[in-house]
């Protein structure tokens, strides 16, 4: 079974990713979203509490890791627990969803985590593959860093839980995230909530000045 993009942009045309406020400056500056271990320099640290690194005159708050509780993990095809922590540091994660919201899993944890002082970026994914070219999706049939034991079965993780739409296995509706190695590059149509309300990450006289000065950086960073 191969997984159909644009079936799939269609089913869930949206993609959502949570952060800490305080990253929104230099997302903006930046225009990019980056990989926890691009950022900080550590691909293989199972972060217990929020890490605050730096990037450029930048501080940025990688969010904590305690939903990736050992107990509820199977590790498979080889892998060792060093190696999904690597996988995971290694990329940006999206939920799918519609104009409105994420799916189930994406509202989840956005609750849990609704004390903390996150903001929600929400991009059309058509737009996110269009200022991508070169990199490819992928995607997950599990919240892969909060895993869950169901029926007293363990969650699987192995090489095989981010797969490209080329190796997809299962329907279009079992994608629960949508990933990325390293990073993105962030299109102008990226909407952060505000209330209730969606609005733009940039406002349109800033945004159209920091196109051309940041673009290039941003898709060098995320790309290398």
């Amino acid at each position: 079974m191969v997984l159909d993009i644009q079936a799939f942009t269609k089913l869930r045309p949206y993609l959502f990713h949570a952060t800490a406020r305080s990253n929104l400056a230099c997302i903006r500056d930046e225009r990019a979203l980056l990989s926890p271990s691009l950022l900080s320099g550590d691909t293989a640290t199972q972060r217990d509490k929020p890490l605050m690194v730096w990037r450029g005159p930048f501080r940025i708050t990688l969010r904590d890791q305690l939903p990736l509780q050992r107990g509820h993990v199977q590790l498979c095809g080889g892998w060792t627990r060093s190696d999904l922590i690597e996988a995971l540091n290694a990329r940006v994660f999206f939920w799918p969803g519609n104009a409105d919201e994420p799916i189930a899993h994406g509202t989840r944890l956005m609750s849990a985590y609704a004390t903390q002082d996150e903001a929600v970026l929400r991009i059309p994914f058509r737009t996110l593959l269009a200022a991508n070219p070169a990199k490819p999706p992928e995607f997950c049939a599990y919240n892969s860093g909060a895993p869950r034991t169901t029926a007293g079965r363990k969650s699987p993780r192995g090489p095989a839980i981010f797969t490209t739409a080329a190796r997809w296995a299962f329907p279009l509706s079992r994608v629960v995230e949508v990933a990325f190695v390293r990073g993105v590059a962030l299109p102008p149509d990226t909407m952060i909530k505000t209330g209730s309300n969606w609005v733009p990450l940039w406002n349109s006289n800033r945004g159209s000045r920091l196109t051309t000065a940041c673009s290039g950086r941003a898709s060098r960073a995320a790309e290398a």
